[in-house]
Parts: C-alpha cells; structure tokens; sequence
C-alpha cells in the first residue's frame, strides 16, 4: 500500500503521493509541505509527502494550535518592541522621543488586538470542552 510506504518513509517521491488524491492548497501543519486530499466515503483525509497525516477535524485543531501559538509569539514580540520603545524614548532627545512614544503607543493598540483574538479563542476552546 502507497501510504504505508509513506508513512514508514520509505517512499516520498511526488508520483506515488498524487497518486493517493489530489493536492489541496492546505499546508502540513507539522512540516509546513503541500497536502493532498483522500476521501474514503465521507470521510476526509489529508496527507503530506514526508507522511504526516490528519482528518478534517484532526487537520483543523492542529491548525487552530498553530495559529494560537503564533499569537502568543506575535504578543511577546509586540510586548517587547513596547518596552524597548519605552526605554528608547526616555534616552532620546526630545524630538525624536515623540516619534518612538507614538511608535509605542501603536505597539500598545496592536498588544490590546492579540489579546482579544487570544481571549476568543480561549472561549472558543472552553465551549467545545
């Protein structure tokens, strides 16, 4: 069987995995690589070339990790450009401490963004529990 083979790796060539479905313009949450999509009934099914594979809700929980992941990233580095403007400002002359106070306060409006997407999904995840 093609995806046997694929899943113990040894066959990962382009031919053998289309001949499995066909390619869906959905990203391998695991390796970020091409998937392909296989139904069997009504069920759907995903696979990459290197043999990662999902289900349809399996593929989007993965997918909602990934995103909530990369918010807490984009917080802490918000966050952080915050308090390195905050501190930049306080060392500049008085000019060019108006501009970095601005830039601060726009890091501000996009930290206070995150966390409401951040507080979304934790309802979102709290009401499928």
């Amino acid at each position: 069987m093609i995806e046997a083979k694929i899943a113990q790796r040894v066959l990962s060539d382009l031919p053998a995995v289309e001949a499995l479905g066909d390619q869906v313009p959905y990203n391998c949450p695991d390796c970020g690589g091409v998937l392909w999509q296989m139904a069997e009934g009504k069920l759907l099914r995903y696979r990459c070339h290197t043999g990662h594979a999902f289900t349809s809700s399996v593929l989007l929980a993965e997918q909602t990790v990934k995103i909530e992941e990369t918010l807490w990233v984009a917080l802490r580095m918000f966050e952080e450009r915050q308090n390195l403007l905050v501190t930049m400002s306080k060392n500049d002359n008085k000019e060019t401490s108006l501009s970095i106070s601005q830039r601060a306060k726009d890091a501000q409006v996009h930290i206070e963004r995150i966390r409401a997407m951040l507080k979304a999904t934790d309802k979102g995840s709290s009401a499928s529990k």
